[in-house]
Formats: C-alpha cells, sequence, structure tokens
C-alpha cells in the first residue's frame, strides 16, 4: 500500500466518530482493492474447481480425479475455442491445463480452432506448439479442416507453419472435390502446394471425375492449370475418353481446343 492510500484510509477510519476502537482497528487491516488485493491466480482457481467437483462426487481414487480433470479440461477448452475467448483460452493454458490433448476423435484443440476458423485462437494455439500435423479419426488435419472450410487466410496461416499435404491421400481428397464441384476447395489445395493431377487409388485425377461429373466449371480451371486430358488411370481410361464418351458440349469444347497432351498411364 503507498502512503497516500493508508494516510487517506486512516483519515476515513479515524473520522467515523461512532465506530468502535475495536471496529476501527479491523477496518484498518481489510485489504483496499487495487492496493492489496492479490491477483488471480490461475492454476489454484483451477484445481480449486477440480478440487469441489471431486468432493461434490465424493470421487477419491486417483485415476477417477485423473479422468475428472481430463473431461472438465477439455470441456472448458472447447468452449473457449467454440466462443472465439482468447482471454479464457490464455487463462487456462496459464492454470496448467494440456492443451496438446485431443479428443476422442483424436481432434486437436488446433482443428477446432480451424473448424471455426478463429484467427486469433489459431496463431496464439501455433505459438504454444501445437502440431499441424496432427491427422482425427477420419484423416483429417488442420490443413485440410481450413479447406473444408474454404478459408485461405487459415490456409496460408497453416503452410507459413509447416502444414503439408500427405501424397497418400491427396488423390481422393482432389477426386471427391471435383465430383462434387467444389472449385474453391480444388483452388486451396493448389494454394497448400497440391499437384492437381495427383491420382487417387484408382489412377483417376480430378480432371477425370470433373468430366465424368459434368462439372464444366472445374474443368476449365484444371485445364487452365495444366491438368493432364490424356492422362489414363488403372483401366487405360483417360479423362478425354470420357468427356468424347459422354459428349457434354461445353466439356467436349474445352478438352478438344488443346491437344499437346501425351496419354499417360498409371
Amino acid at each position: 500500500m503507498t502512503a497516500e492510500a493508508a494516510l487517506t484510509k486512516m483519515s476515513y477510519v479515524l473520522s467515523k466518530t461512532d465506530w468502535s476502537l475495536q471496529k476501527k482497528k479491523q477496518a484498518m487491516m481489510r485489504s483496499i482493492r487495487g492496493e492489496l488485493t492479490q491477483p488471480p491466480d490461475p492454476e489454484r482457481e483451477y484445481n480449486s474447481l477440480l478440487q469441489n467437483i471431486s468432493q461434490f462426487l465424493n470421487l477419491t481414487h486417483p485415476i477417477e480425479v485423473q479422468g475428472l480433470q481430463s473431461a472438465i479440461s477439455h470441456v472448458l477448452l472447447s468452449s473457449s475455442i467454440f466462443h472465439n475467448d482468447l482471454n479464457r483460452l490464455v487463462k487456462l493454458c496459464d492454470s496448467g491445463i494440456n492443451i496438446h490433448a485431443v479428443n476422442s476423435d483424436n481432434r486437436s484443440l488446433l482443428h477446432l480452432a480451424v473448424g471455426g476458423s478463429h484467427i486469433d485462437v489459431i496463431k496464439f494455439l501455433l505459438l504454444k506448439g501445437l502440431s499441424v500435423h496432427t491427422k482425427d479419426s477420419y484423416g483429417q488435419t488442420a490443413l485440410t479442416e481450413a479447406i473444408r472450410h474454404e478459408r485461405q487466410d487459415v490456409v496460408e496461416i497453416l503452410v507459413e507453419n509447416g502444414a503439408n499435404l500427405e501424397l497418400n491421400t491427396l488423390g481422393d481428397f482432389l477426386t471427391r472435390c471435383a465430383a462434387n464441384g467444389h472449385l474453391k476447395r480444388l483452388q486451396l489445395f493448389e494454394i497448400a502446394g497440391a499437384d492437381l493431377n495427383t491420382r487417387n487409388k484408382s489412377g483417376r485425377t480430378a480432371l477425370h471425375e470433373a468430366c465424368l461429373h459434368n462439372k464444366a466449371k472445374i474443368v476449365r480451371y484444371l485445364l487452365s492449370k495444366g491438368a493432364n486430358k490424356m492422362c489414363a488411370d488403372t483401366l487405360g481410361i483417360t479423362p478425354q475418353d470420357i468427356s468424347t464418351k459422354l459428349q457434354d458440349p461445353e466439356i467436349l469444347t474445352m478438352m478438344s481446343a488443346d491437344h499437346n497432351n501425351h496419354r499417360s498411364g498409371p
């Protein structure tokens, strides 16, 4: 307490002529907010919360308490990310909560933050060392999650922090995007470093699927990026073969415009 604050408090207390000496002593011993109030201790508050809930549930075994701690931590962290509450997330981290834990689907906090496109939270988690390579139970990384949500700003942040695409699943992602007409996602895959001629397990490329499902906009985009029209799948079928077979006028015109591609096998 500063000297000025102490004198002000003493002057106020002594001016209370209707107070007893004992009451004045007690008033002098109480802290003045802003002078003697202790700053909150996040770790102590979190441990106190765990202790109170453990006592309420009558949990005594260490394994039970550990399970409770894991469940509470996940709920508190997930809630902070869902509400884009960076201040609360920082406070929870300061309390000693393990932010590297994953949920039952093996989704990390980074997956959750990317799903909500919370830029400040994403940057904070990356600063705290969360891995950009963690895959959930469905094979999704934070990067493919960002692409699925069509957030270029998030994709660029993740790539800058070392995120990359796995070749063994890339072909499946690209062909699904093409078949479903997800142009923006294909563009983001390219920004993330994808080779748009990457094949799936059947030897097919995104251009195969775009021609097969009559996705003219996708075909136009892929051709503008150098997609190979003569790339044969495991059955020897090329995108050019598919467009010729289906005879979609717009796609057929685009596919016939350039004959620079040469047939290549799977």
